[in-house]
């Protein structure tokens, strides 16, 4: 019981600041050109409802990977520190999204209903897979937890 207390606290209260991630901001203007920058206070008002927010990536895979080499490396087993990386990569992601929807929220009687379905619509779109990787985050943990000794009650 210790270790999931001792987990548990891990996951919520340490999170390195080599784990930080870079956003960057894209949306199409009304010429249809699209536009990129990181500093989301450069983007006209008109356009911040239809902004899609990207986060940095890793490196890509070298070209040597195969298919069942990522297949296997996604069933290694979970590590303390990649959990705490990826549950805070997570936060970061449900913050965006908090963000993403206050901002449609606030801007809903500006925008035309297309506009407004179009938005929504992708963000809805990006919620599920939130919630889907959120799931397997979950899954791992479970994984990870079964792997530690049991404290002697």
């Amino acid at each position: 019981m210790n270790h999931i207390v001792c987990l548990f606290a891990c996951l919520v209260f340490i999170i390195p600041a080599s784990f930080a991630q870079a956003e960057f901001y894209q949306y199409v203007d009304d010429d249809g050109v699209r536009h990129f920058t990181e500093n989301y206070a450069d983007i006209p008002e008109k356009y911040k409802p239809l902004v899609n927010i990207h986060k940095s990536e890793p490196a890509p895979e070298t070209a040597n990977d195969t298919d069942t080499d990522i297949t296997q490396k996604e069933e290694t087993p979970a590590t303390l520190e990649s959990l705490i990386m990826q549950k805070n990569e997570l936060d970061a992601e449900y913050e965006s999204l908090v963000e993403r929807q206050s901002r449609l929220i606030s801007q809903k009687q500006t925008l035309a209903p297309e506009e407004y379905s179009e938005v929504a619509e992708q963000l809805n779109t990006d919620i599920r897979s939130y919630r889907q990787r959120q799931e397997a985050y979950n899954e791992r943990v479970k994984t990870y937890n079964s792997t530690l000794p049991q404290a002697d009650n």
